[in-house]
């Protein structure tokens, strides 16, 4: 719950163009700060249990570790969906990391240590890093950092998530075509198009202007939530109303139907410098030595 609600403040601060698509894992942002937040003094830390949701959601600090503990192990019950979660920290060998703090990681995020030199080896350190998160991720994230980061550099936080699965209703391959897509309402381009009837659930909302599609995976643990504006140039509009309690209604009046669904099939890839997006959430002493 805390991290829906971190999700939905982080929104509406991720793209300042209307045509620059959003692509983005709130829990796995969430995850890493969470990371810091068990490390953080009291300043910070304050901060961000408030920013993260906690605060929200009536979670004090004492309970967060083992909230976030008992999620993982939720998320990582046995499925007919392939999902993986790894955590780690990379601590330059030279900082010497308090035995809580690591247990702490350990306990509350499954995390290991990763240790490599920020200041003597560079280029090692890198490749090690872009080692562990090609592994993690089944290959699909090849290299996350392209040039040794700074010799300054004491401890990077990763987080990677790995999910596959099948829908409960699979499309047919024979069907997909090309077809028209909007990408701003007006401007259309043809791409491949997954086409057919699914039994899903579907919730309409007049505040919106849209129309939510909830489609299961194969053991209904899972599934993906498709909001569709009525109005084609809409995406905008929509975005700016999305709140956390928008959602939750349309959740609440997901009812099952027989959809003729027209997905087209798509790839993003998206990196966000969040230093400057986080202190619009209200995380910004985590970035000052004096107050950190």
């Amino acid at each position: 719950a805390a991290s829906n609600e971190f999700a939905f403040r982080l929104l509406p601060h991720l793209s300042s163009s209307p045509e620059k698509n959003i692509f983005y894992s709130p829990y796995s942002i969430a995850t890493a700060l969470a990371m810091t937040y068990a490390g953080a003094g009291s300043t910070s830390l304050q901060e961000l249990h408030d920013a993260l949701g906690y605060t929200a959601v009536g979670l004090d600090n004492a309970n967060v570790l083992g909230a976030h503990a008992q999620h993982n192990r939720q998320l990582l019950a046995p499925s007919n969906s392939t999902l993986k979660i790894a955590n780690a920290a990379a601590v330059d060998g030279k900082l010497n990391i308090l035995p809580a703090y690591a247990q702490a990681l350990q306990k509350g995020f499954g995390a290991e240590l990763i240790k490599v030199d920020f200041s003597g080896a560079g280029q090692e350190a890198v490749n090690t890093i872009n080692s562990w998160v090609n592994q993690k991720t089944q290959r699909k994230i090849s290299t996350l950092f392209k040039e040794k980061l700074s010799s300054d550099t004491r401890l990077v936080l990763l987080d990677a998530i790995y999910f596959k699965g099948t829908w409960h209703t699979k499309f047919d391959a024979s069907k997909t075509a090309k077809a028209p897509f909007y990408t701003d309402g007006t401007q259309s381009t043809n791409v491949d198009t997954m086409q057919g009837i699914v039994k899903a659930g579907y919730a309409y909302s007049r505040s919106l202007g849209a129309s939510l599609l909830d489609m299961p995976y194969n053991g209904f643990d899972y599934s993906m939530s498709i909001l569709l504006p009525v109005d084609r140039a809409g995406v905008e509009s929509v975005k700016e109303k999305l709140t956390l309690e928008e959602f939750r209604k349309l959740l609440y009046n997901l009812r099952e139907a027989t959809v003729q669904v027209h997905l087209p099939r798509f790839k993003l890839e998206e990196e966000y410098k969040l230093k400057k997006v986080l202190p619009k959430v209200g995380i910004q002493k985590v970035f000052d030595k004096s107050q950190a």
